[in-house]
């Protein structure tokens, strides 16, 4: 078994692969991993079809934060349904921890919030950088400037025409740039969720960033969740993050209608039944009226409310009650 890191700087690396799988594939296991997946497509000439399986790794989730600072017997009361008191303040302690700094292993290994903060900042101002200049952004201060806008607009619709016209961009700058985001594996774009796959894919989606701790720094704002006006967006994205881990960004969607009827998440496995979910710093403000145009919209669709205080027992898909 031999590990490669960053083979895309490897000249012609497609050929390198394919000719020792051809030749040594009986006896030999190459693992290789790459951090700008347009960097990737820019060197990979061939498909490698039948060749290779392909994973998509993000920073940490959190269990393996939990797993990473050595607090594992909380690890089992994640997503177990139900919290034992004793177990309830160490694990909101750590959920705060994690929707402040995210997952990078680096932050997450770090003893202060200061040293956390200043890692972020040298992943945001190198490795983001290094993102663009490799896929030749000639402006990496305005992609840094793009980056900085959607992070303030997490869980909303993106219109990149909106978007061109406040950073003074062209609208293939702003989609390239975009682009880029998603293939450096920093954001997701959330499609609407529709019978008609054709109207789905015309609606405008929905951004998420990959690592709330990046996101953060974007935003300019590590404040604790309770003292934050975006802090249920936080917990939205952190809920996407969840989803991420489980089931894949093709899988998971959003719904809204033209009457401004909304759910945060419909969930379609490729294995087992869909489900949606509605996210709420306080589930208890939500009104549950709001919500029956989706509901008899989609009967067959079971529809669950998540909090900042169930979130943690929360199970994916929701227990039917």
């Amino acid at each position: 078994v031999v590990f490669i890191d960053e083979i895309q700087y490897l000249d012609h690396p497609s050929n390198f692969l394919k000719y020792n799988y051809d030749r040594w594939g009986d006896r030999l296991k190459l693992i290789v991993s790459g951090s700008s997946g347009f960097y990737i497509d820019e060197h990979f000439t061939d498909s490698l079809s039948g060749r290779k399986r392909l994973f998509e790794m993000q920073t940490l989730g959190l269990e393996e934060m939990l797993h990473f600072t050595s607090r594992d017997e909380l690890v089992e009361w994640v997503g177990a349904g139900k919290v034992p008191l004793s177990q309830r303040a160490p694990l909101n302690e750590s959920l705060v921890e994690y929707l402040l700094f995210g997952g990078y292993p680096a932050v997450v290994l770090a003893e202060s919030a200061e040293e956390k903060i200043l890692l972020i900042q040298e992943i945001a101002t190198s490795y983001v950088k290094k993102d663009a200049l490799e896929a030749g952004v000639k402006r990496p201060d305005q992609y840094l400037m793009l980056a900085k806008v959607l992070a303030s607009r997490t869980g909303h619709l993106v219109n990149m025409n909106e978007l061109g016209k406040e950073l003074a961009m062209n609208n293939q700058t702003v989609d390239s740039y975009v682009r880029l985001l998603r293939q450096s594996f920093h954001i997701s774009l959330c499609r609407p969720f529709h019978r008609n796959a054709v109207k789905e894919l015309r609606k405008m989606p929905k951004l998420f960033f990959h690592d709330l701790g990046l996101r953060n720094w974007f935003c300019g704002s590590f404040q604790p969740p309770a003292l934050r006006e975006d802090k249920g967006c936080l917990l939205e994205n952190f809920v996407f993050r969840r989803l991420l881990e489980t089931y894949g960004a093709d899988a998971i969607h959003f719904w809204r209608t033209q009457q401004q009827h909304e759910v945060d998440f419909v969930v379609t496995p490729m294995l087992g039944e869909p489900f949606a979910l509605e996210v709420k710093w306080n589930a208890s403000r939500a009104t549950p009226s709001k919500y029956r145009p989706f509901m008899e919209a989609y009967p067959e669709i079971p529809l669950s409310f998540v909090d900042a205080k169930s979130v943690l027992s929360q199970t994916f898909p929701p227990e039917k009650i």
